[in-house]
C-alpha cells in the first residue's frame, strides 16, 4: 500500500481514486462533456483534491474532471493530497464546492449523512459546515419530508433540484404523481413552486387534480389573472396620480393661476404610465 503524505501532489491512476463521496455532489452529464472538451484542448490545469483515509485517496473535489478524464482517456490525474478523515472528509467536499453550484438537496443529503450516519449533533454539523444550526435543521426537515421516489428522481436529474423544497410541502403519497407531472410537462422550478402553492391553498379535490393533470393550462390562467390584476392596479394608480396632479395645479400660490406640479410628482406619474402601458402590451401579446 502506497503511503500518501498531505500537502503533496501525485500522479494517480483513475482507478486508484476512491469515489465514495460522489453521491454528495454528482456532476451532470452536460458539465462532464463540457469539461472533457476543456481537457482535450488545454489538458489538466489544476489538481483534483483527495483526502487521505486509511491509505486511500478519497476524491473530495474534482468529480467533474474525473468523469471527463474517463471520457477523454486522460489517465492518470494530478492529485493534491490533504490529510483529514471521515466525517470531516465529507464536510470538505461541501466546503470546496459550495461556490460551484452545490444544490440545496445535495446540502440536505450531506447534513443527513453527518447526523444519521456519522452520529454528529446538529450543532456540530453547523460548525463543521460553517453555518447556523437553523440552516442544518431546515435541510434535515427538507430531506425527511421527501418520499424515497422523489430522492431517486432528484439523484437521476429527472426533476430540477430547485423543485425539492416545493415538493416537500406536499404529503409524501402525492409527491410521486407530481414528479411525473414535472417530467411530462417539463416544468421549471418556479412553475412547480406556483402550482404547489395553489394546490396547497385549494380546498376542492377537483381543483387539486386539475392543477396536477393540466399544469400548463393552470399556469396560463394564472398568468392571465395576474395581468388583469396588474391592469386594474395600474389604472387605479394612474387615476390617483391624475387627481394629485390636478390638485397641485389648482393649489398654486397665485389666485386664479395654478403652479406647475413638482418635478418628483411628474417623474412618478411618468413612471406609472410606462409601467401601465408595458402591462397593456403584455396583455395584448397573451391574447394575440
Amino acid at each position: 500500500m502506497k503511503e500518501w503524505k498531505a500537502g503533496r501532489t501525485y500522479s494517480v491512476p483513475l482507478n486508484e481514486l476512491d469515489l465514495r463521496l460522489k453521491h454528495l455532489h454528482t456532476p451532470s452529464q452536460d458539465s462532464i462533456e463540457g469539461m472533457a472538451a476543456s481537457l482535450n484542448k488545454r489538458g489538466q490545469i489544476s489538481p483534483v483534491i483527495a483526502s487521505i483515509d486509511s491509505g486511500q485517496l478519497i476524491l473530495v473535489d474534482g468529480f467533474k474532471r474525473h468523469g471527463a478524464a474517463l471520457l477523454t482517456g486522460l489517465d492518470p490525474l494530478t492529485v493534491m493530497a490533504v490529510g483529514t478523515g471521515s466525517p470531516y472528509t465529507k464536510a470538505l467536499t461541501y466546503l470546496m464546492n459550495r461556490g460551484k453550484g452545490f444544490s440545496m438537496i445535495e446540502e440536505a443529503h450531506l447534513t443527513r449523512e453527518l447526523v444519521e450516519v456519522d452520529g454528529l449533533k446538529q450543532v456540530e454539523v453547523a460548525s463543521l459546515l460553517d453555518h447556523h444550526k437553523s440552516w442544518v435543521h431546515r435541510r434535515l426537515d427538507l430531506i425527511r419530508s421527501l418520499a424515497p421516489e422523489i430522492l431517486e428522481d432528484l439523484k437521476l436529474n429527472l426533476i430540477p433540484p430547485g423543485s425539492a423544497s416545493s415538493l416537500a410541502r406536499l404529503p409524501k403519497h402525492n409527491q410521486p404523481d407530481w414528479s411525473m407531472a414535472i417530467q411530462t410537462h417539463r416544468l421549471l422550478s418556479r412553475e412547480v413552486a406556483e402550482l404547489v402553492d395553489l394546490w396547497c391553498k385549494a380546498a376542492d379535490p377537483a381543483q387539486k387534480k386539475y392543477l396536477r393533470d393540466f399544469p400548463r393550462q393552470a399556469l396560463h390562467v394564472l398568468k392571465e389573472a395576474g395581468l388583469h390584476e396588474s391592469l386594474d392596479k395600474g389604472l387605479r394608480t394612474l387615476i390617483a396620480f391624475a387627481v394629485r396632479l390636478r390638485q397641485d395645479c389648482q393649489n398654486g400660490s397665485h389666485p386664479g393661476k395654478g403652479e406647475l406640479p413638482s418635478t418628483d410628482l411628474l417623474a412618478q406619474a411618468e413612471q406609472a404610465c410606462r409601467t401601465f402601458f408595458d402591462t397593456v402590451r403584455k396583455q395584448m401579446e397573451v391574447e394575440a
